[in-house]
């Protein structure tokens, strides 16, 4: 009971900002990492909305505590099996040109169909936060060479929302996993996003970390900070993610799905984070990052 109360206690103090206040300043930036637990429902329907609200509470905390960029992990949306194309595909939004000219918020009943994106164009929007989406994309496509059976292909997206909460950027995983239910591009998705705050951020997934493109590639291009999006569990942290920022002298903000997994990595050090739980498996991590 006790630490139900103290639970209570430090969630309720983060939302009002009062606890855990951040403030950057021209040499720094105050990012917040989701640590999110999958929540199934009765339904596809069911479980992508518990988990819609279990990320608009993270949204306000990073709100009230400053946050200017907030990153979510992958497959935070979604319960069951990943490699099931029939079941991926129920999930799947289609996500529009990423030009910047899109606000889905601005848009309800065209996006009634699409809670995902709706959801975190608004909250992008109402909470001032430059916010990285993971989730599956279809693409209709014609029944032509190269197109699945299904006639769409489906895509593990990072998608990005700026503070007006126009979709600005949409990357897709190069490498996929789970070749069963998820399309590979041809090449190599090349994204990086120049934000409010003047962080140029890339963008890559998961598995992509062992792989010389995107991640490597835009090192060479003098990107120094990413957005990634994971599931890999405790291994992926101490493997892949820490090993992975020392080595290429940059700082990963790593949202990985699950518990105490996720960190930001600056050449191969945790920075220190602020958890505030959200609930028995949900914390949100407050980190000031160096520019």
């Amino acid at each position: 009971m006790f630490r139900i109360l103290v639970v209570a206690l430090i969630l309720c103090l983060g939302q009002q900002g009062l606890a855990f206040k951040f403030t950057a300043d021209e040499e720094s930036y105050v990012a917040a990492i989701a640590e999110h637990s999958s929540i199934s429902g009765v339904n596809v329907w069911d479980t992508k909305q518990k988990n819609l609200d279990a990320y608009e509470a993270h949204a306000k905390v990073a709100h009230a505590n400053g946050a200017q960029v907030l990153v979510f992990p992958e497959f935070g949306l979604e319960s069951g099996d990943t490699n099931n194309r029939t079941l991926v595909g129920l999930y799947a939004e289609h996500v529009p040109t990423a030009d910047g000219t899109v606000i889905p918020c601005q848009h309800p009943q065209l996006f009634s169909d699409r809670p995902a994106l709706l959801r975190a164009s608004c909250w992008a929007a109402n909470f001032s936060v430059l916010l990285a989406l993971n989730l599956h994309d279809a693409q209709p496509c014609n029944r032509t060479s190269g197109c699945p059976d299904d006639g769409r292909f489906i895509f593990n997206v990072n998608v990005l929302f700026d503070e007006k909460g126009a979709i600005v950027a949409k990357y897709i995983k190069s490498h996929v996993w789970f070749h069963k239910s998820t399309d590979q591009p041809d090449t190599p998705d090349l994204v990086t996003y120049k934000s409010s705050f003047g962080v140029e951020f890339g963008v890559f997934i998961c598995f992509d970390i062992v792989f010389d493109a995107p991640p490597v590639a835009l090192v060479r291009q003098g990107v120094k900070h990413f957005l990634y999006s994971v599931d890999q569990g405790s291994w992926g942290a101490a493997l892949l993610m820490g090993p992975w920022s020392g080595k290429h002298h940059v700082t990963l903000l790593a949202s990985n799905r699950g518990l105490d997994h996720s960190a930001v990595w600056i050449d191969g050090k945790a920075l220190p984070q602020t958890r505030i739980p959200i609930s028995a498996n949900d914390s949100t991590l407050i980190v000031r990052v160096p520019k």
